[in-house]
């Protein structure tokens, strides 16, 4: 079961044949229902992080704790599903930018 996460978390950063990013992809087949988007948040971090490089660790490490308060405020009804996704995707954004630089 284990390696079935980590093949599919390492599919999430295979380039798609489409114009969309991986992540894009991902986010639009995810479904986000409150009261879930914490647990799918922590889940998807602990099946990333072991296919991730050493070097970007710290900088995941921050994407994914800013992604799970995101999700916080999505299960608490404060933001919309709309607002969730638009803060997990520029998150996403910086990670790939800083990741990219390194």
């Amino acid at each position: 079961m284990f390696r079935l996460l980590v093949v599919l978390a390492a599919l999430l950063f295979a380039k798609p044949a489409a114009a969309e990013s991986a992540f894009e992809v991902s986010i639009k087949r995810a479904p986000y229902s409150r009261g879930e988007a914490v647990r799918a948040g922590i889940c998807f971090s602990t099946a990333m992080r072991p296919v991730m490089a050493p070097a970007s660790l710290v900088n995941f490490a921050a994407m994914m704790e800013g992604n799970v308060e995101s999700a916080k405020k999505f299960d608490d009804g404060k933001i919309t599903a709309e607002q969730y996704i638009a803060e997990i995707h520029a998150r996403w954004q910086e990670f790939a930018a800083k990741t990219d630089d390194a």
